[in-house]
């Protein structure tokens, strides 16, 4: 057997060597540049002319060989860079497997690299010009000068180097920077820049420093922050665990403060203590650029810093753009009469969709016709032909993306190359949406593919501008849409545009009716642009608008109580010319026309309207700031500041771990906000968890009286030794030790008997003391202390304990007194129910019960599954909102539970699945559609909803497949978390109980902190879980070794899961923990084709099950149970060479 032994300093040393080189190269061409591109002029004969031009030929050509020999050399700098730093984030994961438990899984290089912030982080002096500002540079000196602090736009600066640090061999050399980027009356924005000017990778780097005592971080971004008292210790987030040699990581974060504003003091990195950096320096900077000044806000000389382009800024890209989209792939396609027809309806750009994964993983249009396709040469033709430039659009909400199903960053890199140069179109977009938001490693290995390409591509003079088009809400991105920015920031891309998708927001943002899409689409607008500025403190407001794109979905959305107007594209448009926002966009082209009425189609609006009547619309959006001004600092190079929650949000990490204590404490309250009839307030204090240096709390404020309450406000006081990290569900404002609540967006209004709960995370030093004089609407409350014990039903145990969740905490949800009833809590506490951490573990004995996809054509076997198969239970999936918003098979309307018209198609499947003698789980949501928590704003409404399923079926074991964005979803995973524990309250009144297991996605390190939201949230608001079951399937992770490990990652799954289940239950034994875990893998080939589970996968992972006494085995899916195409992925065959019901057989022996 050979072996492979890599060291990384050598493939440094390497990519260093070879940099040096690069320099020269770049030098040579600096000083010939002039004498071959910038010949004297010809004398005025035409013989002077002939030898000018020849001359001139030569000068191109050269200049041409030099740029391509110049980008060769940067794609192995790069490489070798990249596996440097993955073979040292290898050693340092091995040496410490205990780490990996609770983190994400790495990439295949996890390299953040280029230049944060608009400062030089070195001693070394400064680099360029840039506009806005100076900065202030020293080498480990003493900073003396302070600032009251910059204003928005802009950032005060110092810059300080220290020795030593984490790194070993070479040369060491950490620079730290630090910048205030906007402050206002009781707060400010700011970041950290942590350079490393060695010549060796620096990883698990460590940043402290102290705070004064009227200061306190709300949030911050791009790490892992600890408090103790005035203390902060910052760790990094797994994407920026590793800073290369010349690369530099960027920590923001956002802070109250009362009084004056003092900057941090005591700053220490690696645990060398740093001079001159914790104090601001004077000057302010609007986003410099390293390596060259900036003109015109965009870059110089289009040269790259650290595997990006230099600065980050995008040079001469002017506001004002519509693109609309085309689906390239509809039928009839785009001929040359459309394309002279949009022309002449103004449209001068079209943004072309999509280009997925094909045949052999190579690029396809809609993952069907190859590139060169005569049917999509076609179509670009018509359109280049009428004058309307292209962008082209990756991605999308349907097929598999190329980040996904390429191995690594460098082939995804040469397949994004490949469509630039059979094209040479050089404005890219990535659709990036569901799932794929969440997976850091595909992410991750897209971001460095993108940055290697924009790279080459500027090194030979045809940069690549790159929009992100994300899902959003009118409350901006989510948590998963920021970590797309984040995750590319610190990877290098520079990002031109942010595109927003203004559609689909779903009913629980606009409680139905006839929502204005319109003002919808600019609040989503305003929402972002704030994002944006709290993601890198160095934007000026002008451009984060210019960075934004926003694009509705004509007519009627696939949520069809959504219609976007003509009205409402004429309101959109006064608004991005009054913003000077970057472009406006429309999905889709195709849809410009009326179609058939009130019906959501490919290929018309649902609405009355003329041909191409919003494209018209749109065009007259012209913009006003087309000047070559561009973004300046607004793309940086490796990061920038990386965006996070801000204004009240989450700190670092979430809840962890711990004893449970405290308990909750009645003290209702009379009076309040409301006007008219009965008014009352009840508030309640929950202490969910405690640990020796802080704790979790919550208060739920009901509503007890028969008026909606609005616009209600909390206030305490905390003890002087105790602060608030983190608060969710509302916003906080801090002065000395006392506190005022208000409300987030969707707790704003509590309806009468309903109940919102603010969930918060405090540090303490010495004892434990509860909040004092509590007021409610300027009520003072009695019981605000908590006086031990529970009250109202609570529980020790619940709470958010353990295993919290990275950079939010379980935001949205909080602790309800350990369980709710009917919804909330009444009276000032909660009364009955199960509640969340004392679970007993009697549910059901462990099964075998394979996942049925019930919408699948031909329908399933369910005879030749009781018998051949041995099965005797099975999961039914998936129930998601139909367009009406109700319960549906699939989301489809002709499935609607309440008598779609082929409904007895479902039917007739359930009829013969109990002539079979199988029982049945039924599963609310998937990865497709949307689950009915996220259109259905109203918790009882929910509750009728899921009862709606239990009484047309019988059934009383529902499953919660929570998948992609709706992980991140706060509001929604509180709302079915109470209807849920409503739900189980009634059935256990009724003596039918039911039974509920949550299944997410997850990695061999465990669920990552999404799903762990997911499963704290419930226990928070009183669900009782009984089986956490996981989705050990398409992990998509290149540094992973698939084949014959698939059954062994199931097991490291599951174990690391077992682990992160511990603090939360912590009355449970350690077989009850197990026996709350299921597993669910997905058979034979994955959608991530090099992932193949095995039937001897299979078998070692039914001999685990058993050992350990898991809950139950599962798999996705029966429907696949059979031989076919060996290799290839189907939906009704699992790719591999087996018998009929091979693997049920298998997992079988688990319940025989």
């Amino acid at each position: 057997m050979a072996y492979v032994v890599a060291v990384p300093e050598v493939l440094a040393s390497a990519a260093a060597d070879l940099e040096g080189i690069g320099r020269a190269l770049r030098a040579v061409s600096a000083v010939t540049v002039a004498s071959t591109t910038g010949l004297m002029p010809a004398a005025a004969d035409e013989v002077s002319a002939s030898i000018a031009a020849l001359f001139g030929r030569f000068g191109q050509e050269y200049q041409s060989v030099n740029a391509q020999v110049a980008a060769f050399q940067a794609r192995i700098v790069q490489t070798l860079t990249g596996n440097s730093q993955s073979y040292a984030t290898a050693e340092a994961t091995n040496a410490s497997p205990l780490q990996g438990v609770t983190q994400e899984a790495l990439s295949d290089t996890t390299t953040p690299t280029g230049g944060g912030s608009s400062a030089a982080t070195s001693g070394v002096g400064t680099t360029g010009g840039s506009s806005g500002g100076g900065v202030t540079t020293s080498a480990a000196a003493s900073g003396t000068a302070t600032t009251s602090g910059g204003t928005t736009g802009g950032s005060t600066v110092t810059t300080s180097a220290v020795a030593g640090g984490a790194t070993t061999g070479g040369a060491t050399g950490i620079g730290v920077t630090y910048a205030v980027g906007s402050q206002w009356n009781s707060g400010f924005v700011a970041s950290y820049t942590i350079k490393n000017s060695g010549t060796t990778p620096l990883t698990n780097w460590q940043l402290e420093f102290d705070l004064p005592a009227n200061e306190s971080i709300t949030s911050l971004w791009s790490g892992q922050i600890a408090q103790s008292g005035t203390h902060y210790v910052v760790t990094p987030e797994s994407w920026t665990r590793t800073i290369a040699p010349g690369g530099s990581v960027t920590v923001g974060f956002e802070a109250s403060h009362t009084g004056a504003y003092s900057p941090p003091t005591n700053l220490v990195v690696n645990g060398e203590p740093v001079s001159g950096g914790g104090t601001s320096g004077g000057g302010t900077t609007g986003g410099g650029t390293t390596g060259g000044g900036t003109t015109g806000g965009g870059t110089t000389g289009g040269g790259t810093s650290g595997g990006g382009t230099s600065g980050g800024g995008t040079a001469g890209v002017a506001s004002g753009e519509f693109s609309p989209y085309i689906d390239m792939t509809l039928w009839p396609p785009l001929n040359d009469a459309n394309a002279a027809n949009l022309a002449n309806a103004g449209v001068d750009d079209a943004t072309l969709a999509f280009i997925v994964s094909g045949a052999g993983n190579q690029p396809a249009w809609g993952g069907v016709y190859s590139l060169t396709d005569p049917i999509i040469t076609s179509q670009i033709a018509a359109l280049h032909g009428a004058g309307i430039d292209t962008t082209i659009s990756f991605g999308g909400a349907n097929g598999v993306d190329l980040a996904y199903s390429a191995p690594n960053a460098t082939v995804l890199a040469e397949h994004y190359e490949s469509v630039v140069n059979t094209f040479g179109i050089h404005k890219l977009d990535f659709d990036v949406e569901g799932g794929m938001q969440a997976n850091i490693p595909v992410l991750t290995k897209q971001a460095q593919a993108i940055a290697m390409l924009q790279a080459e591509q500027a090194a030979l003079g045809t940069p690549v501008e790159v929009s992100y088009t994300l899902p959003v809400l009118p409350t901006g991105l989510t948590n998963d849409g920021l970590g797309v920015l984040q995750i590319a920031k610190a990877n290098g891309v520079n990002i031109t545009r942010v595109n927003i998708m203004a559609m689909d927001y779903g009913e629980a943002f606009h409680g139905g009716g006839s929502p204005d899409m319109g003002d919808l689409a600019i609040m989503s607008a305003q929402s972002v642009h704030g994002q944006l500025m709290a993601m890198d403190p160095s934007l000026t407001s002008e451009q984060a608008w210019s960075m934004i794109g926003v694009t509705p979905m004509i007519g009627i959305n696939d949520v069809m109580s959504e219609v976007f107007t003509v009205e409402d594209a004429h309101q959109l448009v006064a608004f991005a010319d009054q913003h000077d926002i970057g472009e406006l966009g429309m999905w889709s082209v195709a849809r410009d026309t009326a179609g058939q009425l009130g019906v959501v189609g490919p290929n018309g609006s649902g609405v009355p309207q003329t041909p191409y009547e919003y494209s018209q619309a749109f065009a007259q959006f012209d913009g006003t700031s087309g000047d070559g001004g561009g973004t300046t600092g607004g793309g940086t190079t490796g990061g920038g500041t990386s965006g996070g929650d801000t204004g009240g949000g989450t700190t670092g990490g979430g809840t962890t771990g711990g004893d449970t204590g405290g308990g909750t404490t009645g003290g209702g309250t009379t009076g309040g906000g409301t006007t008219g009839g009965t008014t009352g307030v009840g508030a309640t204090y929950a202490v969910g968890s405690q640990w020796d240096s802080g704790f979790v709390a919550s208060y739920t404020i009901t509503n007890s009286g028969t008026t909606p309450l609005t616009n209600w406000q909390l206030e305490f006081d905390l003890p002087a030794n105790e602060s608030i990290t983190s608060l969710w569900s509302g916003q906080v404002a801090q002065s000395g030790t006392h506190y005022v609540v208000t409300p987030e967006s969707w707790t704003q209004t509590i309806a009468p008997g309903g109940s919102v709960t603010v969930g918060f995370q405090a540090s303490q030093t010495g004892a434990y003391s509860a909040p004092t004089n509590v007021v409610v609407n300027g009520q003072p409350v009695s019981g605000g202390t908590s006086g031990g014990g529970t009250t109202g039903g609570g529980t020790t145990g619940g709470g958010t304990t353990g295993g919290g969740t990275t950079g939010g905490g379980t935001t949205g949800g909080g602790t309800t007194g350990g369980g709710t009833t009917g919804g909330g809590t009444t009276g000032g506490g909660t009364s009955g129910g199960s509640t969340g951490g004392t679970t007993t573990g009697t549910w059901g004995a462990p099964e075998f019960s394979p996942y049925v996809d019930m919408t699948l054509w031909p329908q399933f076997d369910f005879a030749g599954a009781g018998g051949l198969g041995d099965v005797d239970h099975v999961v039914l999936g998936f129930i998601t909102a139909d367009s009406q918003g109700q319960a549906a098979w699939g989301g489809f309307d002709a499935y609607a539970v309440n008598g779609g018209s082929l409904l007895y198609q479902i039917n007739d499947q359930i009829t013969a699945m109990h002539n079979a003698g199988i029982d049945a789980t039924i599963s609310f949501g998937g990865a497709a559609n949307q689950e009915l928590a996220l259109v259905t704003p109203d918790v009882n409404a929910l509750v009728a909803k899921y009862q709606s399923v239990m009484d047309a079926y019988g059934f009383h074991k529902l499953d919660f497949d929570i998948e992609g964005a709706a992980q991140g979803d706060v509001a929604s995973l509180t709302r079915r978390a109470q209807a849920i524990t409503m739900l189980q309250t009634a059935g256990e009144a009724n003596g039918t109980p039911v039974e509920v297991s949550f299944t997410l996605p997850v990695l061999p390190t465990g669920l990552t902190a999404d799903g762990m939201r997911v499963v704290t949230n419930a226990i928070a608001n009183g669900v009782d879980i009984a089986h956490v079951n996981i989705m050990a399937m398409d992990y998509f992770d290149p540094s992973l070794s698939y084949e014959g490990k698939m059954g062994d990652y199931a097991i490291q799954a599951a174990t690391a899961v077992h682990d992160q289940l511990v603090p939360l239950y912590p009355t449970k034994t350690d077989a009850e923990i197990w026996a709350m875990i299921d597993v669910t893998p997905m058979i034979g080939v994955n959608d991530n084709p090099v992932e193949i589970f095995t039937l001897a996968d299979a078998q070692k992972l039914t001999t685990f099950a058993e050992e350990k006494g898991l809950g139950g085995l599962h798999m996705w899916s029966i429907n696949r149970d059979y031989s076919g195409p060996v290799g290839v992925l189907s939906n009704t065959s699992s790719g591999v060479s087996q018998s009929t019901f091979a693997y049920s057989q298998i997992f079988g022996e688990f319940d025989d």
